[in-house]
């Protein structure tokens, strides 16, 4: 009888480094530039959103609302992945908990139904009266998406995976315990400003500290994503 020999694998080649190199690459830009981009969304909006009034605050200072949407975007594009790629480092400290985490987090950065601001931005450049925008821009509350259920479902769901996300990484202690613990307290602060009105005093440092702490734990994983270590 023939003896089947075991082939070793192939080892990597200079391409194969190259393309390695690039995807950590990648993955390092998306992780970091995603939450880094909220906190510059929120520093855009410190003084015109102190308004409760988000119609007014739309036609008064739409230079910096288009400045807003420009971080929005970048943070739409990133986002997701960047906390799924969070979301599978966790993975390794709870399987359960990163499941959950992800499955609450992820459907709050894909709200397809956009930010209904916009409508207010595109009335007030088409010059329409801010009163028939305002009309216009309460009826938006019927969707599902944009009316209470939708604005709990959402924001709850996603500062309550913040928190779960952020215990699995503690657990696991493949990153700093600081790491997981900013990231559960910024889903903390997260429930705070569920609770504070949009355009008080306290809106905008709710949202930046929280935007911060999560800046900090997608940092920390940072070197663990682009050199996971082996099981």
């Amino acid at each position: 009888m023939t003896a089947v020999g075991i082939t070793d694998p192939q080892p990597p080649t200079a391409s194969d480094a190259r393309v390695r190199r690039a995807a950590s690459t990648a993955l390092a830009v998306i992780v970091v530039l995603a939450p880094l981009s909220q906190v510059a969304a929120v520093l855009a909006s410190w003084g015109p959103w102190d308004d409760p009034d988000p119609v007014a605050s739309v036609y008064a200072h739409q230079q910096a609302y288009v400045t807003r949407a420009w971080f929005g975007q970048v943070g739409a594009l990133t986002l997701a992945p960047a906390t799924i790629a969070i979301g599978l480092l966790a993975k390794r400290g709870s399987s359960v908990l990163a499941l959950v985490g992800l499955v609450l987090t992820v459907p709050g950065l894909l709200n397809t139904d956009g930010n209904p601001e916009d409508l207010l931005y595109g009335a007030a450049r088409a010059g329409i009266p801010m009163e028939s925008a305002r009309a216009a821009y309460e009826h938006l509350s019927e969707l599902p998406a944009l009316g209470p259920f939708g604005y709990y479902a959402y924001s709850l769901g996603f500062v309550v995976g913040g928190v779960i996300l952020g215990v699995a990484l503690f657990r696991g202690r493949i990153v700093p315990w600081w790491a997981g613990a900013c990231l559960a307290a910024s889903g903390v602060i997260g429930l705070l400003g569920l609770l504070t009105p949009l355009g008080t005093v306290a809106s905008t440092p709710v949202a930046l500290i929280a935007w911060v702490l999560v800046t900090v734990a997608f940092t920390a994983c940072l070197p663990h994503l682009v050199r996971p270590e082996r099981a």
